[in-house]
């Protein structure tokens, strides 16, 4: 398999681009069950609590997209606590 860097920039640019909007759902379920999500890392309790409610009786699949989405948001606290962006870094020593 050859490595596509225009693919893995277009890839990552989605991946940006669909986060605000899963970020934006997460926090409006929270709501919904009167919990508060305020991209910090003081919420992760509440997160965990979230996701045990939206993951019961759901589906492998769906269970896996709650975990993408999930881990977005734990990604995006931590990049908002200590600083940061995301990036796509293709041109160093461990790239592909």
């Amino acid at each position: 398999m050859t490595f596509n860097k225009e693919k893995a920039l277009e890839d990552f640019d989605d991946f940006l681009f669909i986060m605000d909007d899963q970020l934006e759902w997460l926090e409006l379920e929270a709501a919904r069950r009167d919990i508060t999500l305020n991209l910090n890392t003081t919420c992760f309790p509440e997160l965990e609590n979230l996701f045990d409610l939206l993951s019961k009786d759901e589906t492998k699949d769906m269970t896996s997209r709650l975990i993408v989405t999930f881990a977005r948001y734990l990604g995006e606290a931590v990049r908002v606590r200590y600083g940061g962006k995301w990036t796509l870094p293709l041109d160093g020593p461990h790239k592909a």
